[in-house]
């Protein structure tokens, strides 16, 4: 039996679309996960056997091999939980999901069949936009993000147990279970094989379960339903149908302070600065042109204070910019507070002068964004530029000129944007310096 979900991955700041391909064939009992996967979803296997377990499901006692396509490009991180359990589910035949070629699948389960948030959600939402793709089953902590992406049905779910009840361990697809309520409605129905209909719940259970509404007859469904192999199942028969109508979010976001960038939050403005009116032309020059700037002084005159207050007179960024720099905070695993929207004002980084290069301009064994990537389309600010070290700003260079990073690893090779304004501050000398503090 062979089925197929839809799933996606970073790779550098972008989504990619990724399918995920379930093959169960007989044969010793095992699952193999094939496609250049790293450590967090090969061990996708015991978190996913588990959940099922846990939900009341059948894990397949046969030989699972799971393929994650494109096989030539290396996947990382636990995103794939979830299309890996519903493709298992479905490919057995404990469930049917009608819209699952339109269907995007994210998210990280939990041992009990929770569903966790993962990072980078709004670049693969993007991307399944892109692929033509028209809804996403996402973790409810990930929903307020997904719905930042425009044109898309999202669906928020914080538990496996939320899809269609599983049938009892060891019945077959199209029998329902028995209970000892459950009686013979009439010869016709013992004729066919049934010993009854269950018990439909009452109006009020229906109101405080969380559970959808029982299984249905496949004669009833609005679409054909084959079963790739294994036992005919008659007409009549009873299947759990994957809905999510009971699961769709909407959006509603709240309106916060206008300096606000997902992380950090600028208070100060121009207002609160007295005299310093040639700094002001200067910063003023600057942020019009999105000029370089230095400002050189002894301590003590408001190098830092002014520079600090120099988002406050840049634009808001149009549509285009809020969401590329939305997404590098979502990739970045650092956008806090996604029910205010897209990121509207411009970011404001200051890290300190201890900063590594990687820690820079990006790196790692996975390449991830730095600080310049972070500050795109925004200020990076290097307060007290003499204490950085010569080699981490000799790596600015390149980003400077050329507004983009490139990080080449023998893996692959990632490009992250870095269109920033550099401001810097320094002391005429280090002696300076020594006099104020000691």
């Amino acid at each position: 039996m062979y089925g197929k979900m839809h799933s996606a991955c970073l790779y550098g700041i972008e989504g990619v679309m990724i399918g995920v391909e379930i093959d169960l064939a007989n044969g010793l009992p095992q699952t193999s996960i094939i496609g250049l996967p790293d450590s967090a979803i090969r061990e996708a296997v015991e978190r996913v056997r588990a959940a099922v377990k846990n939900c009341g499901y059948r894990y397949p006692q046969q030989r699972v091999t799971i393929n994650l396509a494109p096989a030539d490009l290396r996947k990382e991180g636990s995103a794939f939980d979830l299309a890996i359990a519903l493709g298992i589910l479905t490919t057995s035949g404990q469930l049917v999901m009608p819209d699952a070629e339109n269907l995007l699948l994210i998210g990280e389960l939990a041992l009990d069949g929770s569903l966790r948030p993962v990072t980078g959600v709004l670049p693969m939402v993007e991307a399944a936009r892109r692929a033509g793709l028209t809804a996403v089953l996402v973790p409810a902590g990930n929903a307020a993000e997904a719905a930042l992406i425009s044109g898309m049905t999202i669906y928020a779910a914080e538990h496996l147990r939320q899809l269609p009840q599983p049938q009892a361990e060891g019945e077959p697809l199209g029998v329902p279970r028995k209970t000892k309520r459950q009686k013979p409605e009439s010869k016709d129905a013992s004729a066919a094989g049934f010993d009854g209909l269950p018990e439909m719940p009452s109006p009020a259970a229906s109101e405080s379960s969380a559970m959808p509404s029982p299984p249905v007859l496949l004669s009833e469904l609005p679409f054909p339903v084959t079963v790739s192999s294994g036992p005919a199942v008659p007409e009549q028969s009873l299947v759990n149908v994957l809905t999510l109508e009971h699961l769709k979010y909407t959006a509603e976001y709240k309106q916060t302070d206008p300096g606000s960038t997902g992380e950090n939050i600028m208070m100060e403005d121009y207002r609160d600065v007295l005299g310093q009116n040639h700094v002001k032309r200067a910063l003023m020059i600057a942020a019009a042109g999105m000029h370089n700037i230095i400002l050189i002084g002894p301590p003590g005159t408001g190098k830092t204070m002014l520079i600090k207050r120099l988002p406050g007179i840049l634009p808001e960024l149009s549509e285009r910019e809020s969401l590329e720099v939305t997404k590098i905070f979502s990739a970045a695993g650092k956008l806090k507070d996604v029910h205010s929207g897209l990121m509207r004002s411009r970011p404001f980084r200051s890290p300190h002068h201890t900063i590594s290069a990687a820690g820079l301009i990006g790196g790692g064994g996975v390449p991830k964004p730095g600080e310049v990537s972070l500050a795109h389309r925004g200020v990076l600010f290097l307060d007290e530029l003499p204490e950085f070290s010569r080699n981490v700003l000799e790596v600015l260079r390149q980003p400077l000129e050329d507004g983009v990073v490139t990080i080449s690893r023998a893996r692959a090779s990632f490009t992250f944007p870095a269109q920033l304004l550099l401001a810097c501050s320094m002391n005429p000398c280090p002696c300076v310096e020594h006099l104020w503090i000691y």
